[in-house]
């Protein structure tokens, strides 16, 4: 079988990239690819060897498919990547694009997910899903709860995010590895 290799999306601090690089053996990623320049990622992204790019504001999906191909990426792992994919860019990567959400879809899709759940007091977690023209309605291929009605249980909304974020590393490890190797995310 032929080695996936992946491009890294995001948009911020990288956590979540910093969390797929402890494993380099068997996750390989051949670009880190930015929504916003100057951010974390990109600087953890050097530090590892692994070339950035920075995306304009106005994104060319066409070139950006055209670079990843040039790099051998096979996989693209949204992770923390805060722009929403346009349906010829997921046409064209069908399969190959996982998204990291903070909530158990399909409960709470799109922004600010940890923090409505969390007000509604409802269970926080996590999904690892695939990509489809929708907006985190893509199959999920992991779900994890991190706190049962957080709230009632006396957590902060700053403490109930910690271990959301906690649990978003651990289960887009398991699902990046396990897709790496050729294996089922489950």
């Amino acid at each position: 079988m032929r080695q996936r290799v992946w491009a890294v999306l995001i948009s911020g601090r990288g956590s979540n990239l910093s969390a797929l690089l402890d494993y380099p053996d068997e996750i390989s990623i051949s670009i880190v690819v930015s929504s916003k320049p100057g951010v974390d990622g990109l600087a953890k992204a050097r530090r590892a060897g692994i070339p950035t790019l920075i995306l304009d504001r106005r994104i060319d999906w066409s070139a950006l498919t055209v670079t990843l191909r040039s790099r051998g990426v096979t996989h693209i792992c949204l992770a923390g990547f805060m722009r929403i994919v346009p349906p010829a860019f997921v046409a064209e990567w069908r399969g190959q694009i996982v998204n990291l959400h903070p909530s158990l879809l399909p409960k709470y899709p799109g922004l600010e997910s940890i923090r409505v759940a969390f007000e509604a007091d409802d269970d926080l977690g996590v999904t690892v899903h695939e990509v489809d023209e929708g907006v985190d309605t893509g199959r999920a291929l992991l779900q994890k709860t991190s706190l049962k009605k957080p709230r009632a249980a006396g957590y902060s909304l700053a403490l109930a995010e910690f271990t959301v974020h906690v649990t978003e590393q651990r289960c887009l490890t398991r699902v990046v590895r396990a897709l790496s190797s050729g294996g089922s995310s489950r």
